[in-house]
């Protein structure tokens, strides 16, 4: 996937530079957030909105022999979850709007087809549920539970489709469908996995830089920068000076869960029908 490091490295140091010098107006009182705002937005730089991703450019790397033989593809694990579970993948997904093919994906990132997996958080089954999301799902689906397969497949594609919902900024003119598609899909892939709070919180910083807050390639590069190492930015966006679901350090994980899970997805769409 492409990357801005160009523009994260301008933007890093824009930051430090005014944090050092003027406090980003904090200390000094002589340079107001909006100022700022308005400099990093008329920056001589790669713009981080300009690049329009194919929905489907992750496919070309699976012509690539020695990949395919280094990802974990979770067999034969996969083989006893479609004999036993396939046509509730597939109930599921076509309820929600999903291909089934990338709740596969999402299982094997999830728990590698493991029906009994447990999380050191307590997070359980093929979907990987967590215990408050679990109760939740469950009382909204009329579930007894979420540990048992069929359920757990329930509640996960159901709380999938809710993390899509959620960050579905309806019809926009200026921006092709597929696009959005393709944006929205990463989206909720990053909240399934990090929390929405991490990607609203992206979503304040790229407001407050003027981007868009719906494209997957500007949250990507921004979610970083809810590191505690961005403090100064956040006091201009935040009262509390901290983004509102903390900060948030294991930005790489999440970043790379969203990529594995497609890179899955792609392979997966290759192989079955």
């Amino acid at each position: 996937m492409k990357t801005h490091t160009r523009w994260i490295a301008v933007y890093t140091g824009v930051v430090l530079f005014l944090a050092v010098i003027t406090g980003f107006g904090l200390e000094q009182g002589n340079t107001s957030s909006s100022q700022a705002h308005n400099f990093l937005s008329g920056l001589e730089s790669e713009s981080i909105t300009s690049t329009i991703y194919e929905p489907d450019e992750e496919l070309v790397r699976m012509e690539d022999l020695d990949y395919l033989m280094r990802m974990d593809l979770g067999y034969p694990q996969i083989n006893g979850v479609l004999d036993s579970y396939e046509k509730t993948i597939r109930r599921y997904a076509n309820r929600y709007g999903f291909d089934w093919r990338l709740i596969l994906a999402v299982m094997n990132q999830e728990s590698r087809f493991r029906t009994q997996a447990v999380s050191h958080r307590g997070a359980f089954g093929l979907m990987q549920i967590m215990p408050a999301t679990g109760r939740e799902v469950s009382s909204e689906l009329g579930m007894d539970g979420y540990t048992l397969p069929e359920d757990n497949i329930a509640g996960g594609v159901y709380y999938l489709w809710r993390m899509q919902t959620l960050f579905d900024p309806g019809k926009v003119e200026d921006i092709d469908e597929e696009q959005r598609k393709f944006d929205r899909l990463r989206l909720a892939l990053a909240a399934y996995n990090g929390g929405p709070s991490r990607v609203r919180d992206a979503q304040q910083i790229a407001l407050f830089l003027n981007l868009d807050p719906y494209r997957w390639e500007i949250i990507r590069d921004i979610l970083p920068m809810l590191s505690r190492r961005y403090a100064t930015l956040h006091s201009q966006i935040w009262p509390s000076g901290r983004p509102s679901g903390g900060y948030f350090e294991g930005f790489n994980e999440t970043l790379n869960y969203v990529e594995r899970t497609i890179e899955y997805y792609a392979y997966y769409r290759q192989m079955y029908e």
